[in-house]
This record gives C-alpha cells, sequence and structure tokens, in this order.
C-alpha cells in the first residue's frame, strides 16, 4: 500500500514544482523599450532588450485587459524552469526580444516588480 501513496505525493510534488506559482517581474530600470509598432493585423509588436543574465531568462508577457488599457507583465523565468505566458518572447538580435500583443485598446502598461509605465500610442507599420 506504501509505494502508491510515495508515488502520488511525488507526483503531486512535481506537478506543484513545475507550475510557476509565483512569477517574477523586472524592475523597470533592467528594461529597455525600443519600439512598438502597430501590425497590419491589429496585434502590437514590442521589441524590448531585457537584462542578459545566466541563470534567467525572458519568457515573455503575461497580458491583463482592463477598460482602454492592457497591462503589460514581463515574466523573468529561471532558466531550470519554463514559465508559460499569454505572449511568449521571441529572440531578434544583438540581446533583443519581441513580443506581440493582441489587444483591443491602444493604451499599454508595463508592469514591473517596482513601478509601472504607460506607454505612448504606437506607430502603424509601414505597409
Amino acid at each position: 500500500m506504501r509505494p502508491p501513496l510515495i508515488l502520488g505525493f511525488a507526483i503531486a510534488s512535481l506537478a506543484l514544482h513545475g507550475c510557476n506559482s509565483k512569477m517574477n517581474l523586472y524592475k523597470e530600470h533592467k528594461i529597455e523599450i525600443i519600439s512598438q509598432q502597430k501590425q497590419p493585423t491589429g496585434a502590437i509588436e514590442v521589441v524590448f532588450k531585457p537584462p542578459l543574465e545566466s541563470m534567467y531568462y525572458c519568457a515573455g508577457a503575461n497580458l491583463k485587459e482592463e477598460a482602454s488599457i492592457t497591462r503589460v507583465s514581463l515574466i523573468r523565468c529561471s532558466i531550470n524552469e519554463k514559465c508559460e505566458t499569454d505572449s511568449p518572447a521571441l529572440d531578434t538580435s544583438e540581446g533583443k526580444s519581441k513580443i506581440e500583443i493582441k489587444s483591443n485598446s491602444g493604451h499599454l502598461i508595463f508592469v514591473f516588480e517596482d513601478g509601472e509605465k504607460m506607454l505612448q500610442e504606437p506607430a502603424k507599420s509601414k505597409p
């Protein structure tokens, strides 16, 4: 009877460990927003530069729609974990990353560990 009980605890423990219950955010001064551009699809592409770290990476962004704004939280994830996000980050070049935000609002507020920053209306993409 004991092995199934121990096996059950082991599986539950692994499941909880993989489920990152507290996702870390970046501090505002650690992220440089390079550009934001509205795509023909209506999505907003944001290019940013996260810090170069050996033990963490930017997994992407979690989004929260509120009235006429979208709150964007860039997720700092341990290299030993896989963090699920609403908008996964794609590496571009020179240490830059980009995310695509499908939003009905035109206003983006980036949420950081130590505050918030509202971005201006994005430029429209060139045809």
